[in-house]
């Protein structure tokens, strides 16, 4: 009997407390990240529900810009400036309805947070030693840096010849030294990598090993 009268049009009106659990979701990305989708949930306590009459809001919209889907979903797409980073707050409201066999739910609109943070990319700014002559020893001192202060920096190598080492002194420079054999005359390709345990960043060059030219 219930039922029957739910099923005839009596709407209930809840509590969005009742309907959903309250929540605020937290986003981390990369400086030059591509669009981000989020999709909010559309599952309620009494029925499965969606989204309609869709709203956000946007408190930095020099860093990124928000759109979301029209009727019936919770889709937002996050589209980033280009080489910024920083943090906004997006605020993501609509009315959620459903149905489910016995009664249609419906809920005003309520405010869901959402915080996003942008890291900024860690950066080598340091020039390279493009030549060395064997057997001389060769050093190249590494300096990297990155906008957030805060972020400790780990530099490593990917490719290198053998006779060369790195030293990562834990304060945002590096050594790569060592001393070629008069074998090693050639052009060794060479690619350090410095990242913030987030974002990586290489530094691709070419060494140019010359032998000395010994007095006759």
């Amino acid at each position: 009997m219930l039922c029957s009268l739910w099923n005839r049009g009596l709407i209930m009106l809840a509590l969005w407390g009742w309907i959903v659990p309250a929540y605020s979701i937290s986003i981390l990305v990369n400086e030059n990240d591509p669009p981000y989708r989020l999709n909010l949930p559309n599952t309620g306590l009494f029925c499965t529900a969606a989204w309609s009459n869709f709203h956000s809001s946007n408190n930095n919209s020099s860093l990124l810009s928000v759109s979301h889907s029209g009727w019936g979903n919770g889709d937002l797409t996050l589209t980033f400036a280009q080489n910024k980073y920083g943090s906004a707050r997006i605020d993501a409201w609509g009315d959620f309805t459903g149905l489910n066999s016995c009664f249609l739910c419906l809920c005003p609109g309520a405010s869901i947070p959402i915080d996003v943070r942008v890291n900024a990319l860690p950066l080598f700014d340091s020039k390279p030693v493009l030549t060395t002559h064997a057997p001389l020893p060769y050093t190249y001192k590494v300096t990297a840096t990155d906008p957030d202060g805060g972020d400790s920096l780990k530099i490593s190598t990917l490719t290198k010849p053998t006779w060369l080492t790195l030293t990562d002194n834990g304060n945002r420079t590096a050594t790569l030294s060592g001393s070629p054999g008069c074998g090693d005359s050639k052009h060794h390709p060479i690619s350090l990598e410095v990242t913030d345990s987030m974002a990586k960043v290489k530094q691709d060059f070419t060494l140019d090993v010359y032998r000395v030219q010994q007095a006759i």
